[in-house]
């Protein structure tokens, strides 16, 4: 069997183990016909909104509500979901067994219609797997690949009545034939010319992307391209390298002022660029056509905001520093996006006094990891994110900031480690924000309430200087031990910590991946 049955074993494999089968905010399903993506999930009630899209463009979308148990779910309404061949108030279980995750949507007799592979991969990666997938003998794929109704599809009913047979008399009863045999049962059942168009063959889709290279060049476009690395030395540079799956290096001692860049509209002119009012113009746009490099205007002046921006490092070289201008204005401002790494970096703002900004934020962000840098004002926070998750800040400060350290709203899992932070206005604040740690971090120079949050936190390994009647609501800290020191002064004479915050000339230089 060639290489490609491999490739989509590997696919449709575990990548992650959950506690329980609950999808997760930004998971992605390959149907074989529909990329879907888990966009918005409402804790309050538990609804999970799907996004969805196809290789022509088409939008989809549904709404899940959890069951009763782990791992099921309702699709919400009374509306008919063809790209699901599922109906409003059907069940979709999420099956995690046998290294398999995906989402099976049941008719009401209980049958499987349809399933939704788990991936990290995009659209046209899990497209091009699944054309060549269709090229597999049968035979080969009976037991050892999860089929869904855009595979079946090509067969015609004599083909799956044998397909059928032999799914019966598979040794294996495992999950994958268990679930393929409903899904040609199904197909059985379904008129013919409600059936789903076939996929394209490999021809096609080769003779596809020639057609269309002028949205989809392979060199150019993000999910066709290889892993690009890029050393930048100016602002146009910079951000015309931004995008997805990419290392960004700034060079060596490069100040990048982004203000000049962000006000040139001609620089934010592509296919994936834009300057617009605010970043609400593009909060209904899904799929690939939804990834951004905006020039976003703010009260007194404008923002760079990367939208829909997945698995890209920014590494500074020795002594390099990003800066802005306008008060109101991020540094760098990030929406939705995933899989973002900066590190060895000195940010902030030219203009000292009152900000509106901070120094980097977070909107609907998952897994954005900050290492060896250093935030400071005139921005309000270091960092202030919303609706966001699994966030690391680690060997780096936050100083000098108008309003506080860090600001989290509707956020979860956040660690900072081996943090200094000082000198600035105020403290931590949260609000409806849980599972956040400060390890091994020395609090010192600030000023006003140290800690204002709502939900307990973790304080490990951490020092701080701060006067006894402003550290907060102190109440509400979590610890096993008191494995922490107050000191009640505001540190005058405590100094930045050797190593911590950006590498230095004589430090060893950078390692390959910016650390």
């Amino acid at each position: 069997m060639r290489k490609v049955l491999i490739t989509m074993m590997v696919l449709f494999a575990a990548i992650a183990v959950r506690a329980q089968n609950t999808v997760g905010l930004y998971d992605s399903f390959w149907d074989g016909r529909v990329f879907w993506t888990a966009s918005e999930i409402d804790e309050s009630y538990g609804t999970t909104h799907f996004e969805g899209y196809d290789i022509d463009g088409n939008e989809y979308q549904f709404d899940l509500m959890p069951g009763r148990r782990d791992g099921q779910y309702f699709i919400s309404g009374e509306d008919d979901i063809p790209a699901l061949r599922a109906k409003g108030g059907w069940e979709v279980d999420y099956v995690d067994e046998d290294g398999m995750r995906f989402l099976a949507p049941k008719n009401p007799q209980g049958r499987i219609v349809n399933t939704l592979t788990f991936t990290e991969d995009g659209l046209y990666e899990t497209y091009g797997q699944s054309v060549d997938a269709n090229q597999e003998p049968v035979s080969d794929m009976i037991d050892g690949y999860l089929m869904d109704a855009g595979y079946l599809s090509r067969f015609s009913p004599e083909e799956l009545r044998e397909m059928r047979a032999q799914l019966k008399e598979s040794n294996n009863q495992g999950i994958i034939v268990r679930t393929n045999l409903q899904l040609v049962e199904n197909e059985l059942e379904i008129d013919q010319k409600d059936r789903f168009k076939p996929l394209m063959s490999p021809s096609e889709w080769e003779a596809w992307k020639a057609d269309n290279s002028a949205d989809y060049d392979e060199e150019e476009d993000d999910d066709f391209a290889a892993f690009v690395d890029i050393t930048v030395s100016n602002a146009a540079e910079f951000i015309e390298a931004l995008g997805c799956n990419r290392t960004v290096r700034i060079a060596d001692g490069v100040t990048i002022d982004l203000t000049p860049a962000l006000n040139d509209p001609e620089i934010f002119v592509g296919k994936y660029n834009d300057w617009v009012s605010d970043m609400y113009a593009y909060e209904n746009e899904v799929g690939e056509y939804a990834i951004r490099i905006v020039s976003e205007e703010v009260y007194d002046g404008r923002q760079l905001t990367l939208k829909n921006i997945n698995n890209l490092t920014i590494i500074g070289g020795l002594g390099s520093k990003l800066i802005v201008e306008p008060r109101y204005a991020c540094v760098i401002n990030l929406w939705r996006c995933s899989s973002v790494r900066i590190q060895n970096l000195v940010m902030g703002h030219t203009e000292e006094g009152v900000c509106v900004g901070g120094v980097i934020g977070m909107n609907y962000c998952y897994d954005t990891q900050i290492y060896n840098c250093d935030l400071y004002g005139c921005g309000t926070y270091g960092i202030v994110a919303e609706n966001s998750s699994v966030t690391n800040l680690v060997n780096s400060i936050i100083r000098d900031c108008s309003e506080g350290i860090v600001w989290l709203i509707d956020c979860s899992n956040a660690t900072f480690y081996n943090c200094d932070f000082f000198d600035n206005a105020g403290g931590v604040a949260t609000y409806k924000t849980t599972d956040i740690s400060f390890r091994n971090c020395h609090f010192y120079r600030n000023r006003g309430g140290l800690f204002t949050v709502d939900r307990k936190i973790m304080l490990d390994g951490c020092e701080m200087w701060h006067p006894e009647g402003q550290r907060g609501n102190e109440n509400v800290l979590s610890y096993e031990e008191e494995d922490y020191i107050w000191n009640n002064d505001r540190g005058e004479g405590v100094s930045l910590r050797p190593g911590v915050g950006p590498r230095k000339q004589g430090e060893g230089g950078l390692n390959e991946d910016g650390r």
